[in-house]
């Protein structure tokens, strides 16, 4: 097992299934996690539960719509949106992409 700490990954899908198991497993490895994803619900229920293990967890609600008021949402129907957001939340959280 690696240590991640000190390292911040984002999860997109992390409200549920695949996406919440990965990021159970890097918050175990000592990585703080921002799960991203399209349900508020599932999103908080997700991250209550990791913060239950004294995971640090952030949260990023990512949109089908216009949601140019809120730094981290997405519009994820339109390219340019997407890719300016994204770069927020990369700055936000001091994240890289890795390939």
């Amino acid at each position: 097992m690696s240590s991640l700490q000190g390292q911040t990954a984002l999860i997109t899908g992390g409200g549920s299934g695949i996406g919440l198991a990965c990021a159970a497993q890097l918050a175990r490895d000592g990585a703080a996690v921002v799960l991203a994803g399209r349900s508020a619900e599932k999103l908080e229920a997700a991250a209550a539960g990791l913060r239950a293990t004294d995971a640090e967890v952030h949260t990023c609600l990512l949109y089908t719509s216009d949601a140019a008021d809120d730094p981290l949402c997405v519009d994820l129907g339109g390219r340019r949106s997407l890719k300016k957001k994204t770069t927020s939340v990369l700055r936000k959280y001091n994240l890289t992409l890795s390939p």
